[in-house]
């Protein structure tokens, strides 16, 4: 990951693929021979093989006359570097595109709840087109709220910096823009990170700094070469080298402790089948549970009214929540402290109205309510949430207390998921247990 070891390396005599890779960084004939980079310090090893997608526009693809090969482009660059497989990794930038077009991209190729790395470098054609600062802004909180999602372990999103250009490449645009314009929309980037948590998910890579127009930039004045991709993917990982280790956000490395399903995988009637985090349900009931549109659902009617699909976690405490994203007449919610198809809590869901979520028991295959109903009615769209430690039940919908109560059945059981009854058309979605 350290450009400048390569370099040394080579000139010892290292293998000749890597020869070939760093020869192409020299500069053309038309430029000066461009400064030798810093190495930057190294990348976590908390991100090492995780999985990377690069959104932006032009920079990340061969331009005519660049001198660049796909090998050489920023994306490839910092995949490389962090030791990625390429097929855990999608170069996801297009030429020309805008900060509008970029959200939209990753709105139709960005499953949200999805894990891995996930940078952005595109505001160069917003800078040329002058588009206003709000809604400059706004592209770029939702490009990074969509990519974020709604689980619980956002990926690392990386905003790089844009880089100043030349006279001919502002002059590409109908209204030339200038290094100051670059400079002000640079700071609308800074804005909009700053409002994300400290806490390593959203960091900026500056990729400005140090950028030389004489020695990065191909003949057409715009697009980076060798050297300035090499630029870019240096910046990129210099932003890496300070990143925390946080729960979820690489499973090559560690796999979290809570358990996550955006159930953000193919369709299927005969299983729900593995998270993106490689763990699998246990049914009970003698009936199928499957994935359609991203949700699960019950994929049978079958003779078996009641069923679930339960995780062990090991531990009887259970914080557990999940969203409602289809409410039927039939009854359907969370399940915890199951031991068997007989023995469980289940928090039931069925129609609209205040009054239409209840907390059951159910004990030998006989259930009886546990309190009353909940004071809040659960929508479709609603996230549920269950807090259930040692005898006292807390439910919350969409973050509001609605339940209150104690109950110390199956204190020890460890097995806790969802159930939808038979002829349910329930849909689930965002199933976290803690």
């Amino acid at each position: 990951m350290r450009y400048g070891k390569m370099r040394r390396a080579v000139a010892a005599g290292v293998a000749a693929v890597v020869l070939a890779f760093l020869t192409v960084l020299a500069p053309t004939a038309a430029h000066a021979a461009a400064p030798e980079p810093s190495a930057p310090p190294s990348v976590t090893g908390v991100l090492h093989g995780v999985r990377y997608v690069a959104y932006g526009h032009s920079f990340g693809q061969v331009t005519p006359g660049s001198g660049s090969t796909p090998d050489q482009l920023y994306p490839s660059l910092v995949r490389d570097a962090l030791g990625t497989d390429p097929a855990r990794s999608a170069n996801r930038t297009v030429s020309g595109s805008t900060t509008a077009q970029i959200l939209a991209r990753a709105q139709s190729t960005w499953q949200r709840g999805d894990y891995g790395l996930v940078t952005f470098l595109g505001n160069q054609n917003d800078v040329g087109r002058h588009v206003p600062e709000v809604t400059f802004e706004a592209n770029v909180r939702g490009f990074i709220d969509w990519v974020r999602g709604p689980g619980p372990f956002p990926p690392t999103v990386v905003i790089v910096l844009d880089t100043p250009s030349t006279a001919a490449g502002y002059a590409r645009y109908p209204k030339p823009p200038t290094d100051a314009d670059v400079v002000r929309y640079n700071r609308y980037l800074r804005d909009v990170v700053a409002r994300y948590p400290k806490d390593g998910s959203v960091v900026i890579a500056d990729a400005s700094a140090g950028w030389d127009t004489t020695t990065m930039i191909s003949p057409d004045g715009q697009h980076p070469n060798p050297t300035g991709q090499a630029h870019i993917a240096q910046a990129i990982e210099t932003a890496l080298a300070s990143i925390a280790p946080r729960e979820g956000q690489n499973t090559g490395v560690t796999k979290p402790t809570s358990f996550y399903d955006s159930f953000n995988r193919g369709n299927s009637t005969s299983g729900l089948g593995t998270t993106m985090y490689g763990r699998a349900y246990t049914t009970y009931g003698s009936t199928k549970y499957g994935i359609t549109a991203n949700s699960a659902y019950r994929a049978d009617s079958g003779a078996t009214h009641e069923s679930a699909a339960v995780v062990n976690t090991g531990k009887s405490s259970v914080d557990l929540s999940l969203r409602m994203t289809a409410i039927a007449a039939k009854g359907a919610g969370p399940v915890w402290r199951l031991t068997d198809a007989n023995d469980y809590f289940t928090l039931d869901v069925h129609g609209t109205g205040k009054g239409n979520a209840k907390v059951y028991k159910c004990v030998k295959g006989t259930f009886s309510q546990v309190g009353p109903a909940l004071t809040r009615e659960v929508k479709t769209g609603s996230t549920v949430r269950v807090v259930h430690s040692r005898a006292r039940i807390t439910v919350m919908v969409d973050g509001v207390t609605a339940y209150v109560a104690r109950d110390a059945f199956n204190g020890s059981a460890t097995r806790h998921g969802f159930r939808i009854t038979a002829g349910g058309t329930t849909r689930i979605d965002d199933l976290l247990i803690r």
